[in-house]
């Protein structure tokens, strides 16, 4: 898919997170995406980060770990947010942003909670990497995609 890539070479530094391989996946999502974070807007692309969506530590394959279908352009704040599919993950089907309880009840987080990111996107092969994302959420804090957006459309506080 890639022939400009040496596979081998991106095999073999796989299991430790290697500068070229990040600066090839983050210049592929430049080239590839539009150079905003898609939660806020923020633009000033020196600092975007090229975020994974699975991680590149869990990637099993070359493929995995330079696609740029498994990434997405984050400004510092939202890319914190979304590592680790901890407190914040993408809906996989509809682009809704999901927090979890504590990030939904921050004063500073809360008014996300339901936003939806352009679905232009979600509906490529990121889809894929977003549903792995909802799944390992889910698991993180222990509860279902359904419940956690009835909380969002609850929670007006901050809306």
């Amino acid at each position: 898919k890639y022939p400009d890539i040496n596979a081998q070479f991106v095999e073999d530094k796989m299991k430790t997170r290697n500068q070229s391989v990040q600066r090839e996946f983050r210049r592929r999502l430049l080239e590839n995406n539009y150079n905003i974070c898609p939660v806020c807007g923020f633009s000033f692309a020196k600092f975007l980060i090229a975020s994974h969506i699975k991680p590149y530590a869990l990637c099993d394959n070359t493929y995995d770990a330079i696609n740029e279908f498994n990434g997405l352009l984050l400004c510092p704040n939202h890319d914190k947010l979304f590592e680790s599919a901890r407190y914040m993950t993408i809906d996989s089907s509809t682009g809704e942003i999901i927090l979890n309880r504590e990030a939904s009840n921050s004063k500073d987080y809360g008014n996300l909670n339901g936003k939806r990111v352009d679905m232009r996107l979600i509906n490529c092969e990121r889809t894929h990497y977003l549903r792995w994302h909802n799944q390992r959420f889910n698991e993180l804090n222990g509860s279902s995609l359904e419940h956690l957006n009835m909380v969002a459309e609850n929670n007006d506080q901050y809306k």
